[in-house]
Protein backbone atom coordinates (compact mmCIF):
# COMPACT_ATOMS: atom_id res chain seq x y z
CA UNK A 1 0.00 0.00 0.00
CA UNK A 2 2.65 2.35 1.32
CA UNK A 3 4.84 1.16 -2.19
CA UNK A 4 2.01 2.25 -4.39
CA UNK A 5 1.38 5.56 -2.77
CA UNK A 6 5.11 6.41 -3.30
CA UNK A 7 4.49 5.62 -6.62
CA UNK A 8 2.16 7.70 -7.01
CA UNK A 9 3.51 10.80 -5.38
CA UNK A 10 6.52 10.15 -7.61
CA UNK A 11 4.53 9.95 -11.09
CA UNK A 12 2.65 13.26 -9.63
CA UNK A 13 6.05 15.19 -9.28
CA UNK A 14 7.43 13.74 -12.14
CA UNK A 15 4.09 15.46 -13.93
CA UNK A 16 4.46 18.62 -11.76
CA UNK A 17 7.77 19.10 -13.32
CA UNK A 18 7.21 18.39 -16.80
CA UNK A 19 4.49 21.13 -16.49
CA UNK A 20 7.19 23.48 -14.75
CA UNK A 21 9.58 22.90 -17.52
CA UNK A 22 7.23 23.74 -20.15
CA UNK A 23 5.11 26.54 -18.46
CA UNK A 24 9.38 27.91 -18.40
CA UNK A 25 10.23 27.25 -21.99
CA UNK A 26 7.12 28.53 -23.33
CA UNK A 27 7.08 31.72 -20.81
CA UNK A 28 11.17 32.16 -22.38
CA UNK A 29 10.43 31.60 -26.12
CA UNK A 30 7.43 34.36 -25.23
CA UNK A 31 9.67 36.93 -23.93
CA UNK A 32 12.11 36.25 -26.27
CA UNK A 33 9.90 37.14 -29.12
CA UNK A 34 9.10 40.18 -27.27
CA UNK A 35 12.15 41.05 -27.20
CA UNK A 36 13.19 40.66 -30.85
CA UNK A 37 10.36 42.41 -31.84
CA UNK A 38 11.17 45.56 -29.84
CA UNK A 39 14.66 45.62 -30.96
CA UNK A 40 13.59 45.28 -34.24
CA UNK A 41 10.56 47.77 -33.48
CA UNK A 42 13.44 50.16 -32.46
CA UNK A 43 15.73 49.28 -35.32
CA UNK A 44 12.91 50.15 -37.85
CA UNK A 45 12.40 53.53 -35.71
CA UNK A 46 15.70 54.41 -36.00
CA UNK A 47 15.56 54.37 -39.74
CA UNK A 48 12.55 56.03 -40.54
CA UNK A 49 14.36 59.03 -37.84
CA UNK A 50 16.86 59.53 -39.96
CA UNK A 51 14.73 59.38 -43.21
CA UNK A 52 12.28 62.12 -41.64
CA UNK A 53 15.29 64.15 -40.62
CA UNK A 54 16.69 64.21 -44.04
CA UNK A 55 13.65 64.79 -45.75
CA UNK A 56 13.33 67.72 -43.11
CA UNK A 57 16.79 68.84 -43.79
CA UNK A 58 15.80 68.96 -48.34
CA UNK A 59 12.87 71.45 -47.21
CA UNK A 60 14.89 73.64 -45.07
CA UNK A 61 18.01 74.07 -47.49
CA UNK A 62 15.30 75.08 -50.75
CA UNK A 63 14.07 77.47 -47.80
CA UNK A 64 17.73 78.61 -47.60
CA UNK A 65 18.45 78.70 -51.63
CA UNK A 66 15.45 80.68 -51.69
CA UNK A 67 16.48 82.86 -48.91
CA UNK A 68 20.08 83.19 -50.25
CA UNK A 69 19.06 84.49 -53.59
CA UNK A 70 17.34 87.53 -51.63
CA UNK A 71 20.31 88.62 -50.58
CA UNK A 72 22.33 87.69 -53.82
CA UNK A 73 19.61 89.46 -55.97
CA UNK A 74 18.16 92.32 -53.19
CA UNK A 75 17.16 94.78 -56.37
CA UNK A 76 15.23 92.18 -57.96
CA UNK A 77 13.81 89.40 -55.39
CA UNK A 78 10.72 88.67 -57.30
CA UNK A 79 12.57 87.89 -60.49
CA UNK A 80 15.25 85.50 -58.71
CA UNK A 81 13.98 84.07 -55.63
CA UNK A 82 13.58 80.51 -57.55
CA UNK A 83 16.66 80.17 -59.26
CA UNK A 84 18.86 77.33 -58.24
CA UNK A 85 22.08 77.50 -59.11
CA UNK A 86 22.87 81.32 -58.11
CA UNK A 87 26.33 80.96 -56.41
CA UNK A 88 28.70 84.38 -54.86
CA UNK A 89 29.65 85.42 -58.14
CA UNK A 90 26.15 85.95 -59.08
CA UNK A 91 25.87 89.16 -56.99
CA UNK A 92 23.90 91.33 -59.31
CA UNK A 93 20.16 92.27 -60.19
CA UNK A 94 20.63 89.95 -63.49
CA UNK A 95 19.50 86.69 -63.05
CA UNK A 96 18.69 85.74 -66.85
CA UNK A 97 21.69 83.77 -66.83
CA UNK A 98 20.27 81.11 -64.12
CA UNK A 99 18.43 78.19 -64.15
CA UNK A 100 14.90 78.64 -62.56
CA UNK A 101 12.99 75.75 -60.48
CA UNK A 102 11.46 73.31 -63.40
CA UNK A 103 8.25 71.33 -62.70
CA UNK A 104 9.76 68.59 -64.81
CA UNK A 105 13.19 67.49 -63.40
CA UNK A 106 13.41 65.54 -60.28
CA UNK A 107 16.75 67.06 -58.41
CA UNK A 108 19.34 66.24 -55.54
CA UNK A 109 20.60 68.43 -52.97
CA UNK A 110 24.41 69.30 -53.49
CA UNK A 111 26.30 71.22 -50.91
CA UNK A 112 30.00 72.37 -51.42
CA UNK A 113 31.83 71.51 -48.43
CA UNK A 114 35.21 73.31 -49.45
CA UNK A 115 33.73 76.65 -50.64
CA UNK A 116 30.73 79.08 -49.90
CA UNK A 117 30.55 77.81 -46.00
CA UNK A 118 28.53 74.40 -47.03
CA UNK A 119 26.37 76.21 -49.80
CA UNK A 120 23.46 74.28 -51.27
CA UNK A 121 21.96 73.94 -54.72
CA UNK A 122 20.08 71.49 -56.81
CA UNK A 123 21.47 69.21 -59.28
CA UNK A 124 19.12 67.35 -61.59
CA UNK A 125 19.27 63.74 -61.06
CA UNK A 126 20.90 61.18 -63.52
CA UNK A 127 21.67 57.75 -64.09
CA UNK A 128 25.06 58.68 -62.73
CA UNK A 129 23.81 60.17 -59.67
CA UNK A 130 20.16 59.37 -58.44
CA UNK A 131 20.34 60.83 -55.23
CA UNK A 132 22.26 58.66 -53.05
CA UNK A 133 22.70 59.79 -49.64
CA UNK A 134 26.33 59.47 -48.19
CA UNK A 135 28.27 60.19 -45.03
CA UNK A 136 31.20 62.29 -44.98
CA UNK A 137 33.92 62.30 -42.30
CA UNK A 138 34.58 65.59 -40.99
CA UNK A 139 37.42 64.00 -38.44
CA UNK A 140 37.77 60.83 -36.67
CA UNK A 141 34.66 61.03 -34.71
CA UNK A 142 31.95 63.03 -36.33
CA UNK A 143 30.15 62.51 -39.85
CA UNK A 144 27.69 64.69 -41.65
CA UNK A 145 25.01 63.32 -44.70
CA UNK A 146 25.67 64.91 -47.68
CA UNK A 147 24.50 64.08 -51.51
CA UNK A 148 27.85 64.75 -53.08
CA UNK A 149 29.84 61.33 -53.79
CA UNK A 150 33.27 61.91 -54.35
CA UNK A 151 36.73 61.53 -52.78
CA UNK A 152 37.87 59.15 -50.07
CA UNK A 153 36.00 60.74 -47.24
CA UNK A 154 32.45 59.92 -48.82
CA UNK A 155 30.54 56.41 -48.06
CA UNK A 156 27.91 55.54 -49.30
CA UNK A 157 24.30 55.34 -47.21
CA UNK A 158 21.26 52.63 -47.88
CA UNK A 159 19.08 56.26 -48.42
CA UNK A 160 18.52 58.21 -51.09
CA UNK A 161 17.18 61.38 -51.46
CA UNK A 162 14.93 63.20 -54.17
CA UNK A 163 13.22 66.70 -54.64
CA UNK A 164 10.06 67.53 -57.02
CA UNK A 165 8.45 70.55 -57.46
CA UNK A 166 4.85 71.22 -58.74
CA UNK A 167 2.03 73.82 -58.76
CA UNK A 168 4.32 76.81 -59.69
CA UNK A 169 1.20 78.30 -61.90
CA UNK A 170 1.74 81.17 -59.40
CA UNK A 171 5.14 82.66 -59.62
CA UNK A 172 5.09 83.31 -55.98
CA UNK A 173 4.55 80.23 -55.19
CA UNK A 174 5.50 76.22 -55.88
CA UNK A 175 5.17 73.06 -54.03
CA UNK A 176 7.95 70.53 -52.76
CA UNK A 177 7.73 67.31 -52.22
CA UNK A 178 11.55 66.04 -50.75
CA UNK A 179 11.27 61.88 -50.86
CA UNK A 180 13.88 59.37 -48.75
CA UNK A 181 14.27 55.67 -49.85
CA UNK A 182 16.00 53.00 -48.16
CA UNK A 183 15.76 49.19 -47.76
CA UNK A 184 15.30 47.50 -44.87
CA UNK A 185 15.83 43.77 -44.02
CA UNK A 186 15.47 43.49 -47.87
CA UNK A 187 12.21 45.69 -48.16
CA UNK A 188 11.92 49.52 -49.95
CA UNK A 189 10.47 52.12 -47.82
CA UNK A 190 9.53 55.57 -48.93
CA UNK A 191 8.86 58.39 -46.73
CA UNK A 192 7.49 61.80 -48.33
CA UNK A 193 7.54 65.31 -46.80
CA UNK A 194 5.65 68.01 -49.03
CA UNK A 195 5.41 71.89 -48.07
CA UNK A 196 4.30 75.06 -49.94
CA UNK A 197 7.55 77.28 -50.81
CA UNK A 198 6.57 80.89 -51.09
CA UNK A 199 7.80 84.61 -52.19
CA UNK A 200 7.71 85.74 -48.83
CA UNK A 201 9.88 89.00 -49.52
Amino acid sequence: MRHSKFKSRCAESLIETIIAVTVIIIGSSAAIGITHSSLKGNESIAYKMVAMNLAQEGIEAVKNIRDSNYLRFASDPDACWATINATSSHDSSDCSSLTPISTTITYYLHRDITTNFFQWSLKPTTTSNTGVVYQYAVDSSHNIYLQKGTGSSYTATIYTRKLSFSNYTDPDSFDLTVTVTWTESGISKTLSLTRTIANVY
